[in-house]
């Protein structure tokens, strides 16, 4: 395990074997401005941009003569350069044409996944097994951006309260995103989508480059031209690793624990792709370069990859970007939150109900009571008395068979209206009554009192 720097008149290699952290610089022909570099470990090739003669070499670790130019045409200031060691593709940004591009690692297919709304693009780090590429930009509001390795679905991650962000890189143990401020002098961390943001070193002078093992934490002060480290679990514990450096720029941690064989469907057989097979986390493109070559380029896969579940898609805090083309894997808060709602739903639905059966009761109540209260108002008690012609007409009297006409009243009693009238009909007089016998009898029910309405 070693540290690589770039120094800018060459590379530089930092043992971390050994106690005394030995260094050296390696029998590299030809460097002249190297600012950013990163590695292949298994291929054991060095990647590295001049930016004094706009190009990115290649450098083969087990003969350093061999040295290859593998970009140098339509490249100006390549302030960021990274590997995807899975798909075995290089990206890099372009700090004067705006644009960042990706390419084979010996420079073919070379295609531009993100051209429009770039003002800066420096440093960039790739997160091969989710298909994400982070990169920072230093224009007129500095940020660092998140998205796909296609260039599709990105996003602004972090966008405020940042001076030059640099240095970008990744902690694969805890899913954590690093930079190195170079104009506020500080280190921090956040989640891959921004969140939970927090300074790791709040005192960091002139960092520039970062990256870290899985121990320690290393920048680089360009200024003073050295590497400092701390503790990963103690970082105020910071000490100078080495001083008087011939430049102190870029810095990588090299091993193979920094570059995990993960699960990626560009790993087996370029994903059945002709040219470029870009991962995005949940499915995957076949990318054709932006200047055909002789080969020709088929924009679907010859055999399809199938794609595998991944185990941080279930685990990770992070919400997905809007608009995947991918589907949406809840966390668990948010799942949670989810199956909160849904009771709640469940119990207002419960509630409405229980709340129409009473109203329904209530009603079907009144309905009955208003039945019986008609039924009880059509009750008419009945009262009959005799219609008074004067007292010659009651005191006359006549042969005993005949009988005249006599006019009677029928009194009546509305429970409902309480009100008391009159009905009027002929009946029949006999003679032989007497003395009020005219009158019939009274009905039982104590209702009113006769004598309350007739004149007496």
């Amino acid at each position: 395990e070693y540290l690589l720097i770039a120094l800018r008149s060459g590379i530089g290699r930092i043992s971390l074997d050994t106690p005394d952290l030995f260094d050296v610089v390696l029998p590299i022909e030809g460097v002249h401005g190297a600012v950013v570099l990163d590695y292949h470990f298994d291929s054991m090739y060095v990647f590295y941009a001049d930016v004094n003669v706009d190009a990115i070499r290649r450098v083969n670790m087990h003969n350093y003569s061999d040295t290859q130019v593998i970009v140098s045409s339509g490249l100006n200031t390549p302030n960021g350069i990274a590997v995807d060691w899975l798909a075995d593709n290089l990206y890099w940004t372009d700090t004067a044409l705006k644009k960042i591009e990706v390419a084979r690692l010996d420079g073919s297919c070379r295609k531009a996944i993100l051209t429009d709304g770039l003002d800066d693009p420096r440093s960039i780090i790739l997160y091969p097994k989710r298909g994400f590429v982070f990169w920072a930009d230093w224009g007129q509001t500095p940020k660092i951006e998140r998205a796909y390795m296609d260039g599709s679905e990105r996003r602004s991650i972090v966008d405020f309260e940042l001076g030059f962000p640099t240095g970008l890189a990744i902690d694969f143990d805890a899913k954590k995103l690093y930079w190195a401020d170079a104009l506020q002098d500080r280190i921090e961390l956040c989640d891959f989508d921004g969140r939970r943001r927090q300074q790791v070193v709040s005192h960091a002078t002139h960092p520039f480059g970062f990256t870290l093992t899985a121990t320690h934490l290393y920048w680089t002060d360009w200024y003073n031209k050295s590497v400092l480290r701390a503790p990963k679990h103690s970082v105020s514990s910071v000490e100078v690793a080495r001083f008087s450096l011939r430049g102190a720029l870029e810095i990588r941690a090299v091993s193979g624990q920094r570059q995990p064989h993960d699960w990626n469907p560009c790993r087996s057989d370029n994903g059945g792709c002709s040219h470029l097979c870009l991962y995005a986390e949940t499915r995957y493109v076949c990318g054709c370069p932006d200047i055909a070559d002789a080969h020709h380029c088929d924009p679907e896969p010859a055999i399809l990859v199938a794609m595998k579940p991944n185990d941080e898609m279930l685990s990770a805090s992070e919400e997905k970007p809007p608009h995947s083309n991918g589907s949406i894997v809840l966390s668990s808060s948010r799942m949670h939150a989810q199956l909160v709602i849904i009771a709640t739903a469940i119990l207002a639905g419960l509630l409405i109900i229980v709340i129409i059966a009473i109203l329904v009761l209530i009603v079907n109540s009144k309905r009955k009571q208003s039945k019986k209260s008609s039924r009880s108002a059509s009750d008419v008690l009945t009262f009959t008395n005799p219609n008074y012609n004067g007292i010659e007409g009651l005191c006359q009297t006549g042969d005993s068979g005949s009988s005249r006409n006599t006019i009677w009243k029928r009194l009546k009693y509305d429970r409902a209206q309480e009100r008391v009238f009159e009905e009027k009909y002929l009946g029949v007089q006999h003679h032989g009554t007497s003395n009020g016998s005219y009158l019939a009898s009274t009905p039982t029910s104590q209702i009113t009192p006769v004598s309350a309405v007739l004149p007496v």
